[in-house]
């Protein structure tokens, strides 16, 4: 019965709605709720759960065996949960805060949504060159997925102004090989001795001029990072992080937030994999992580 209590607070479960029907000051009738699971009516004044999108409504005790899901703190019924996108947005309980910065980005995840190539296309080139497009891809390695990679890059309309890219497993020295057309290229050295699951690296447009930054780029078995500032209108900085999964975590979310509290106050832009599952949200990974790129903006 606590495993009910704790769902009926998280989605904010109302009390039965049976529907009342009056007349003349009296009630003419009561129409009865029928739990879609069991199919047994629901009693005046027990908790359910109604889906947020068909209205279907089940009792609190037959969530578990219904196979059920909250998504995105709402909850949907067996039927619709596998037509909604998972989403996550830390964001939306933040949007009274005084910041329009919040509100904007709160906006921008709700509203995510996917497209086809052909409709990115069309919405996307028009912006391509007056916009900051940035991609990010953790390529598994170069030798064997880099040619496959430029290929679909190649399907992409415009010109994105930078790529993002981990687990290279490529040296610096290396790095020579792996061209692409139109693009500077800035990589990290891997791990020492380490031959898979290692290395980052930025591509930006030629057109960008770039360097280094060297003491915001990193190397540990716990985080990997190169950051690039680029000369524009304003210095821009872009950072590429990696975090892998068979390091720290404790000791790379420190290390990240050493790096995060040397980078300049504004145009930073940061991409990469951190192998967290933000979905997972009640962890105490999830939370440290959050509270750290939240706590430093």
């Amino acid at each position: 019965m606590e495993d009910y209590t704790a769902m009926w607070l998280k989605t904010r479960l109302h009390l039965s709605r049976r529907r009342l029907a009056v007349k003349s000051g009296m009630i003419n009738r009561i129409q009865k709720e029928i739990c879609n699971h069991c199919q047994k009516s629901i009693g005046l004044g027990l908790p359910h759960f109604e889906c947020f999108n068909c209205n279907r409504i089940l009792h609190a005790k037959c969530f578990k065996s219904s196979q059920a899901q909250i998504i995105n703190e709402n909850f949907y019924c067996t039927n619709c949960k596998h037509s909604i996108p998972i989403k996550h947005n830390p964001f939306k309980v933040m949007v009274d805060s005084e910041d329009p910065c919040i509100q904007k980005i709160s906006d921008m995840l709700e509203n995510c949504k996917s497209y086809t190539l052909k409709e990115f296309n069309i919405l996307m080139k028009p912006h391509f060159e007056n916009n900051c497009s940035t991609i990010f891809q953790n390529i598994d390695g170069n030798k064997t997925n880099f040619d496959a990679f430029t290929m679909e890059l190649d399907r992409i309309a415009g010109k994105l102004r930078f790529i993002g890219l981990a687990e290279t497993n490529v040296t610096i020295d290396e790095s020579s090989v792996y061209h692409l057309e139109g693009y500077n290229r800035f990589y990290q050295d891997k791990y020492v001795n380490k031959v898979k699951g290692s290395g980052v690296a930025l591509y930006i447009k030629d057109t960008l001029n770039g360097v280094v930054n060297d003491e915001l780029s990193w190397v540990s078995e716990n985080l990997e990072t190169i950051f690039v500032t680029v000369q524009h209108d304003e210095p821009l900085h872009v950072g590429v992080v990696y975090r892998p999964p068979s390091g720290n975590s404790t000791e790379a979310l420190n290390e990240l937030k050493k790096i995060i509290e040397q980078c300049p106050k504004n145009n930073v832009h940061l991409i990469g994999d951190f192998n967290i599952d933000l979905h997972d949200e009640n962890t105490k990974l999830v939370q440290d992580f959050e509270n750290l790129i939240l706590g430093l903006g």
